[in-house]
């Protein structure tokens, strides 16, 4: 049996590593491919605009809306290769990519949103840093789809041993069912990836109304250096 289980964790582990490859790849081909298609588009329909200057209001107006149609399909694909690997994440750092998601997430939905992050970035692992946006993403997600929330907070905490995150909404909470119940693929996703990391998911109802959700994670799981790497 517990061979059984150790065999069905690794392959859980194995497909969400796969999953995360693979949006990247396909992110890094729409960034670097689609999106200098796009640009060069642009700069070719400019060059000819300029080259054939003409009065005539209708073709001014193709131009206009020809013009607008690039603009919004460079503005979808950086969108689409934010959803699929936040640059932020890699090139900045897991504080930063957070504070992104909340903006994207809450501000659409109507939620008004705060962060208290640290200001300086952890030098995490990378399958760390994507392991814990990953989790606090659908903690986000279920608040907007789920939660019926006004408010939402993200907090984190830093020991030297441990980090802490945590999500906080005003909304009508969540049931145990609803958490472990079947068909609740996301929230068992979330609990195998802090799994992953040593921590653990914690589910708290708060006073008043709304939930809180806790991530408790060692830092010795996440920090590059104290993995040994540079």
């Amino acid at each position: 049996m517990q061979q059984e289980l150790n065999s069905l964790s690794g392959l859980c582990g194995f497909l969400q590593d796969r999953s995360e490859r693979d949006r990247g790849s396909i992110a890094n081909q729409l960034h670097d491919e689609i999106g200098g298609l796009m640009v060069a588009a642009r700069l070719n329909v400019a060059w000819i605009e300029e080259r054939l200057p003409t009065q005539d209001p209708e073709i001014a107006e193709h131009f206009k809306r020809l013009h607008d149609s690039l603009r919004r399909g460079v503005e979808i694909k950086r969108r689409i290769v934010e959803d699929l690997r936040p640059t932020l994440l890699d090139n900045v750092g897991l504080y930063s990519a957070l504070r992104w998601q909340m903006a994207k997430s809450c501000e659409p939905a109507k939620v008004s949103h705060t962060e208290h992050l640290p200001e300086e970035e952890l030098t995490l692992l990378p399958e760390a840093a994507i392991c814990v946006y990953r989790i606090v993403e659908e903690g986000i997600t279920n608040v907007i789809r789920h939660a019926a929330a006004r408010n939402a907070q993200l907090l984190v905490r830093e020991t030297p041993d441990t980090l802490s995150v945590s999500l906080e909404d005003d909304g009508v909470g969540m049931t145990a069912v609803q958490r472990t119940g079947a068909g609740t693929f996301g929230i068992a996703a979330m609990n195998f990836r802090a799994g992953r990391l040593g921590g653990r998911l914690q589910w708290i109802e708060l006073p008043e109304h709304g939930t809180k959700l806790l991530i408790e994670m060692p830092m010795a799981n996440l920090l590059r250096d104290a993995a040994g790497q540079k």
